[in-house]
């Protein structure tokens, strides 16, 4: 197994990292909150796969640059038929006919777990854990190099 290796930059000090730890944290502890609430708030919902109907596209703002890609959905649920939108994060194999996993909530099946911000926010979590654990170990080495 590879050991990583942190090399801390000798012209930042503790303080410095400690505040970073300290940031870091407080996004991951923000986005490790959200995912549990989501999760906790959508525990009951009910898998199922939508038919993408479209795929459209919306650009944020006049001079920006970046598209946003949404999937219009068609699904069944207890023989009622609905619609939504779930904006998309890989638009590849996303194709009208195709079919997507959603989470419906059966006391209300209008409603639907926003997918995209869901996994971001496990994205983000884990992202931030890993930079924790990396500042930390930063903290530590240059603590033990003063």
């Amino acid at each position: 197994m590879a050991k990583i290796k942190f090399v801390v930059n000798k012209n930042i000090n503790k303080n410095t990292i400690l505040v970073l730890v300290l940031i870091s944290f407080a996004l991951f502890a923000y986005f490790a909150v959200n995912t549990v609430l989501k999760t906790i708030e959508t525990k009951d919902y009910q898998k199922i796969d939508a038919k993408i109907t479209d795929i459209t596209y919306h650009i944020y703002a006049q001079n920006d640059n970046n598209t946003y890609h949404y999937a219009k959905l068609s699904y069944t649920y207890n023989n009622e038929s609905y619609e939504n939108e779930q904006r998309l994060a890989i638009v590849f194999n996303k194709k009208p006919g195709n079919t997507m996993r959603i989470y419906v909530d059966p006391s209300n099946p209008k409603n639907v777990r926003n997918n995209f911000n869901y996994r971001l926010n496990i994205i983000l979590t884990i992202f931030f854990l890993i930079w924790n654990i990396a500042a930390i170990t930063a903290y530590i080495k240059k603590k033990k190099g003063e």
